[in-house]
């Protein structure tokens, strides 16, 4: 079980933050503290031209920029977790951990895998980071449980390839998002670390396609690419270029797909998954908080909802882009409690109320 600070801090944003070896230790000490409210506060008021924020607690809205799109990151996940929902396949099917695993490049998902892998008591090899038995089985619910509560991107890849992209699609419209970005996680990794493979002048989804394709083919490009993220950590503007352009959504449109989730227009088991990893932090009056974050080179993105047991559903999206190395090192470190900051304007009146003035110049706006 999970403490409570580990779960309003580094250790839920792990749940979506994409750390490549050696990026951390090469990025000094920011000089924002992202361990208060306050930090956070004075780190929104000097940029708040990298935020993208929509919250609605059910009394008050928060909107700056709010219909930007910015990079999502691992945020987009729920998309994936309403397609499964809605494909109302049987939760106990039965699938092997090597098929998962084919779409497993390792590093690229600051330990999700390997996180899932002790969850579900997989044995791993500590030099490959796969199971030592790819036979054996798990349940197709436990890949999508572990694409939401570890950010298992390997996860997320194998639902999208079962379900397809049509239905991720589809998903996305019930929740109110058009033109969703359905782009596979383990292509873009390919286009960011293989640029030896990429050939000029064809476009970045079709070229990370077609080496994903070779990923799933061919063994020994497969061994390869997995080599060759040990081989050296991408420089910070190489990664944040990439980032940029890895698909984005407005913190609007993200906030309207946690309210769709959390209002019951999706079948379970998604509410559930979503409202799993923070059940521990639930305030009594609280029903149940959902959550999906994510991170990637300078990029930070949380969406929540909130149900209260009188039937107020409240809902947020915070999207952080453009983030310098040593802030965003610190704002996804051990201290960081973006997490609270984030939950709390759902909980926190008060708290919205002094976030929309420093981003807007003004309190919340009574809806």
């Amino acid at each position: 079980m999970l403490s409570r600070r580990h779960l309003l801090t580094a250790g839920a944003l792990a749940a979506g933050a994409t750390l490549l070896p050696g990026l951390a230790t090469a990025a000094p000490r920011a000089a924002a503290d992202f361990s208060t409210r306050e930090g956070w506060l004075a780190w929104l008021t000097a940029n708040p031209g990298l935020v993208s924020a929509y919250t609605h607690n059910g009394t008050k809205c928060l909107a700056h920029r709010a219909h930007v799109a910015q990079p999502l990151a691992s945020a987009v996940k729920p998309v994936h977790l309403a397609a499964y929902a809605l494909a109302r396949l049987d939760p106990a099917t039965k699938v092997r951990v090597g098929d998962w695993e084919n779409f497993y490049l390792p590093y690229t998902d600051g330990g999700a895998h390997v996180a899932a892998q002790e969850s579900l008591g997989i044995p791993m090899d500590p030099a490959t980071r796969l199971a030592k038995d790819p036979d054996q089985l798990v349940t197709l619910d436990q890949i999508a449980g572990t694409m939401i509560y570890f950010s298992d991107n390997a996860a997320t890849d194998y639902l999208r390839h079962l379900l397809g992209e049509p239905a991720l699609r589809r998903a996305a419209l019930r929740g109110g998002w058009a033109g969703v970005d359905t782009r596979s996680k383990l292509a873009d990794f390919l286009y960011l670390l293989l640029p030896e493979e990429v050939r000029p002048g064809v476009p970045r989804l079709e070229m990370g396609a077609r080496l994903e394709r070779r990923f799933l083919t061919d063994p020994a490009f497969r061994a390869h690419a997995r080599a060759k993220v040990l081989t050296g950590t991408p420089p910070w503007d190489t990664q944040t270029a990439w980032a940029r352009d890895s698909g984005g959504a407005s913190a609007a449109t993200l906030a309207g797909l946690h309210r769709a989730l959390a209002t019951g227009r999706f079948p379970e088991p998604a509410r559930r998954h979503l409202e799993h990893s923070l059940a521990a932090v639930r305030p009594p009056e609280v029903a149940g908080i959902g959550f999906k974050g994510g991170s990637l080179a300078g990029v930070l993105t949380a969406g929540m909802s909130v149900r209260w047991r009188d039937g107020r559903i409240g809902t947020v999206a915070v999207l952080l882009t453009g983030m310098t190395a040593p802030d965003w090192a610190a704002a996804t470190g051990e201290s960081t409690i973006y997490l609270r900051v984030v939950l709390d304007l759902l909980l926190d009146p008060a708290w919205l109320d002094r976030v929309a003035t420093a981003l807007t110049g003004e309190p919340g706006m009574l809806s």
